[in-house]
């Protein structure tokens, strides 16, 4: 595909174009009726195609003043059609929302970028083109925040022009003179590309662009082909997501086991759904698991259901400083202990606390638990020992992905595998703020939080966290949205981890070593953060030979060192696919539901 140097200009095409979708565009709309169903409860009584075949008549409904029908203006027209059916307890503008907030994250979930054309486009870019996305579309032109984002190409857009948003298509032509006319464009220095003979060839040279048709002809089969057969793309979904995100980003694929995560905490959470409690994320992990969580409960829980959550300023070190006031109690020691008891009671429940936090080793819970006498509840992704610092039965801990049972002996199943890169977790789930350092007492009585930003924390979440968060939320929606039922397999997403472990590109070695150079240890006080070598590792033959899962970080870590080191990658792969067969092999023997 040649563009010429006398243009200035791109206008590109999205769907078909730059973005590809796994499906038909037909079976879009069946699978946002399910979706609907699931947040709207009320609605179960209508099939899938009745939903849709409403939602068609809404959007003919009082539109013959509209190229583009306004994507609000259908769903409240199908408000009014589905009321006369069922008694929707919650508003319109709370449909609408919640409509909206299904299709972005239905069309999220089977969308993958078309890599020929964004390479092509960021190559123009880069010779001082601008590009500008043109679409015809029912949706608005917010959606396609998250859809660039999904793509991983939302800088590559000088501008967006949506056909919903300004009552103008392509396939009329009067789009094309209207971003012409407010860009102050020559049509002639501009060229459109896009699959479509009438929209983005006929009508573009109509209006004085150069244009080129991009046809993708085995994509468009597959998709014609999925259409006929039916194909039900949510029994695949997981795995091409995985695919996408492990070789297109930096460790996004972790957008699944958080995915997983919120599924599995919002079953723990039903038998308190309608009431009044609030779970507290904690800081900093918490940050962002409770953006996660948030859509999740946002896009398939009921309204009535909604958990209320709350990011709660906590840390290792205010913990311990507080337990030793507790200790004392002599006079001025006994502050940090009073402040974190008031913070922390303001946010409980009639005597009991419920937290979500990474996990590891629980031992805020513990101390926090024994200090306040109080009932806590934590949900953590993980939890390794049950330590012996639980004095009673107030403390209750689950890890959700994976845990080392009550016996401090029984692992949950594939615990190797799901333990292996917590320092991962660590840093993708960073907040964009310092360590909690200690509380303070203001005038009116509330307590404040002061906070202390270590530079390199600062750099590493500036640097990578920022965008990789931004990146797996959008994924985690397209994720809920085609796994409402949240039956994740967890021998097939511990696969998918392991390979994550053991089969990375240089880029994200590096990406890895960076992250250890700037590690900080906030609870010890030091600047830097000493990472474990393979030297620090003793081996068992024995349990090497048994538990190879357990040794997974010594083996990703080997990687590491040596990846600028060619000539020792092939020994590295052949070692690594072995290790991967063979823990595979021994998984099949792994009850899954133990």
């Amino acid at each position: 595909m040649k563009i010429y140097s006398n243009i200035k200009y791109i206008f590109v095409d999205y769907f078909d174009t730059t973005c590809f979708r796994h499906i038909h565009s037909s079976q879009i709309y069946l699978q946002w009726a399910k979706v609907l169903k699931t947040k709207f409860p009320i609605l179960a009584s209508l099939s899938d195609e009745k939903l849709v075949e409403m939602r068609h008549k809404a959007h003919h409904m009082n539109g013959e003043h509209f190229y583009e029908k306004p994507y609000h203006q259908t769903m409240e027209d199908l408000y009014s059609l589905l009321s006369d059916q069922v008694k929707l307890a919650e508003s319109c503008s709370s449909f609408v929302e919640s409509s909206l907030n299904i299709d972005v994250s239905v069309e999220i979930g089977c969308q993958y970028g078309n890599q020929k054309i964004i390479s092509m486009l960021r190559k123009e870019k880069a010779k001082g083109k601008q590009i500008f996305l043109v679409s015809d579309f029912y949706l608005p032109m917010e959606a396609y925040h998250d859809f660039l984002v999904n793509l991983q190409c939302e800088d590559l857009f000088d501008k967006v022009y949506v056909s919903e948003s300004f009552n103008k298509t392509k396939a009329h032509g009067d789009l094309y003179d209207y971003i012409l006319k407010e860009n102050s464009i020559k049509a002639d220095e501009v060229v459109m590309i896009g699959d479509s003979t009438h929209s983005d060839m006929k009508m573009a040279r109509e209006h004085g662009l150069h244009s080129i048709w991009y046809f993708p002809l085995r994509h468009k089969l597959w998709t014609n082909f999925s259409r006929l057969t039916k194909r039900d793309f949510s029994n695949s979904q997981l795995k091409k997501r995985f695919h996408e995100l492990f070789h297109h980003s930096t460790f996004a694929e972790y957008a699944i086991p958080l995915y997983y995560f919120s599924g599995k905490l919002s079953e723990e959470m039903k038998p308190n759904m309608g009431g009044q409690i609030e779970l507290n994320f904690l800081a900093r992990g918490g940050f962002f698991m409770k953006k996660a969580y948030d859509a999740y409960q946002k896009l398939v829980v009921p309204l009535s259901e909604i958990i209320k959550t709350h990011y709660f300023l906590n840390s290792r070190k205010v913990v311990f400083l507080a337990k030793d006031a507790y200790k004392k109690i002599d006079g001025s020691d006994e502050t940090d202990f009073t402040l974190q008891k008031d913070y922390l009671l303001a946010h409980s429940d009639h005597g009991k606390f419920y937290m979500v936090d990474e996990g590891w080793y629980n031992h805020s819970q513990q101390m926090l638990t024994e200090m306040l006498n109080i009932e806590t509840f934590g949900y953590y992704i993980g939890s390794c020992r049950k330590e012996k610092l639980q004095y009673d039965d107030r403390c209750h801990r689950k890890g959700l992905l994976f845990e080392m049972r009550d016996d401090n002996k029984t692992l949950s199943p594939f615990f190797g595998i799901f333990c292996t890169n917590r320092s991962m977790y660590e840093q993708l789930l960073s907040a964009p703020h310092g360590s909690v350092r200690k509380y303070k007492s203001l005038k009116d009585g509330e307590v404040q939080v002061e906070e202390k930003y270590e530079d390199k924390e600062k750099y590493i979440y500036d640097t990578y966290t920022r965008k990789l968060q931004d990146l797996m939320l959008v994924n985690v929606k397209g994720l809920t949205a085609w796994n409402i039922d949240n039956h994740i397999s967890l021998r097939l997403l511990s696969r998918l981890l392991l390979k994550s472990a053991l089969f990375n590109s240089r880029k994200r070695c590096r990406f890895l070593n960076d992250l250890d150079r700037n590690m900080v240890d906030n609870f010890g006080g030091n600047q830097s953060f000493q990472v474990k070598g393979i030297k620090d590792v003793r081996i068992n033959v024995v349990e090497l030979l048994l538990h190879p899962a357990n040794y997974l970080g010594m083996l990703a870590k080997v990687q590491r060192k040596i990846v600028d080191k060619s000539y020792l990658m092939p020994p590295y792969y052949i070692l690594a696919s072995f290790a991967y067969f063979y823990i595979r092999f021994l998984n099949l023997f792994e009850n899954e539901d133990k």
